[in-house]
């Protein structure tokens, strides 16, 4: 569950498009109706373990802010789809805000569907200038799941951001200039556990590769993109 967690929720973390009002509101996430992205995740033996899709279903303007909402759906390794969601991303000014739900993935919100959910946290936070050395506010969700006379809770955190180099690299989707950005992880559900995540992201396209890692340094998983469309 964790390795779920944390690899799929980190691809659910960025993904944006965007309308032509909003060109210029976000330099590395474009918002567009209708605009489609596919990932595949791979466990830590390369192996595809699920695929992963982002639609934007609308985008809308609020005052000075541009707000999209987006409709993801996770595919198993047989294809088949096990969960659907949808979160929102703003951007406004100088920066873009994803929804903190985002960090919860679907299928523990489907594992708990049936239980009272309480949800809080704070949104991630993506400069629009970024340069190499620059930090990322920190952002993390807690969700308390309430079971008769008891109370479970879990919690991911995304701190010490900061964007550690540029860098080409390529995916199924393509070739791409990239901004590297790493974040400390830290996942707790009774146990802490620690790790680091490391993103890709491209301009006008947003991510475009993830890596997973535990607190040793070694990879556990990762994803690509493998398909977009503007």
């Amino acid at each position: 569950m964790k390795k779920i967690f944390l690899n799929i929720a980190v691809i659910l973390i960025y993904i944006v498009t965007n309308t032509a009002i909003a060109q210029n509101c976000s330099a590395y996430y474009p918002l567009k109706e209708g605009a489609s992205f596919e990932f595949t995740s791979y466990d830590k033996k390369d192996k595809p373990v699920a695929v992963v899709t982002h639609k934007m279903t609308s985008v809308t303007i609020k005052g000075t802010a541009t707000e999209a909402t987006v409709e993801t759906e996770i595919f198993d390794n047989k294809n088949t789809s096990v969960a659907k969601t949808t979160y929102t991303v703003t951007c406004e000014n100088d920066h873009v805000a994803i929804d903190f739900k985002s960090l919860i993935t679907p299928e523990m919100l489907t594992q708990y569907q049936d239980m009272e959910i309480d949800i809080s946290g704070n949104d991630m936070i993506i400069p629009n200038d970024l340069t190499v050395g620059k930090t990322i506010p920190d952002s993390d969700v807690l969700m308390t799941i309430k079971m008769t006379p008891i109370q479970m809770k879990m919690s991911m955190k995304m701190l010490n951001g900061k964007v550690e180099k540029r860098e080409k690299i390529t995916t199924p989707a393509g070739t791409f200039d990239c901004y590297v950005i790493v974040f400390e992880t830290e996942f707790k559900m009774g146990i802490k556990r620690k790790g680091k995540t490391r993103q890709w992201l491209a301009k006008d396209i947003g991510i475009v590769k993830t890596e997973d890692y535990n607190k040793k340094g070694k990879v556990i998983g990762k994803s690509m993109l493998t398909k977009f469309s503007k």
